[in-house]
């Protein structure tokens, strides 16, 4: 478990200094560039993007006490505290400061915040049909 955290922290901070290789699937890692074309990046109000690597699986817009809440869902094949360390490493070095929620029915929930932005980072173990297990990753924001 240890290496597969260092690997995916590793990888976030190659990342961060731009060693990005085209046509390879992407672990969690920042985007440098302008809003392009990318079909696995999140973008949080201000600009700032993660890059999953994978598609959400929904993207929806809802309403929570008279206020549009946008909720992207993303299912991933690793476990909540490592995909929110590397989450964590992206949004603190973009000025975001981290709060983490009490324990309630998800396994993990961080609130980040900026001067201007307040997104919260849902994560929960899922086993699917067929004992497949992975981990649901939503993320959330007014609009």
């Amino acid at each position: 478990m240890g290496n597969k955290k260092f690997l995916l922290v590793a990888f976030v901070l190659a990342a961060l200094v731009g060693c990005d290789q085209v046509g390879e699937k992407k672990d969690v890692s920042t985007v440098q560039d302008s809003k392009t074309a990318s079909t696995t990046a999140l973008y949080l109000p201000g600009g700032v993007g993660i890059d999953f690597g994978v598609a959400p699986v929904k993207d929806e817009v809802v309403d929570y006490k008279g206020s549009n809440v946008r909720i992207v869902t993303y299912q991933l094949d690793a476990e909540a505290a490592d995909i929110d360390s590397a989450v964590s490493a992206i949004l603190q070095t973009e000025g975001y400061k981290r709060k983490e929620n009490p324990k309630g029915k998800n396994d993990l929930s961080v609130n980040y915040h900026s001067s201007s932005v307040k997104a919260l980072f849902r994560y929960k173990k899922v086993v699917s049909e067929g004992f497949v297990k992975y981990t649901r990753v939503q993320v959330s924001w007014k609009i």
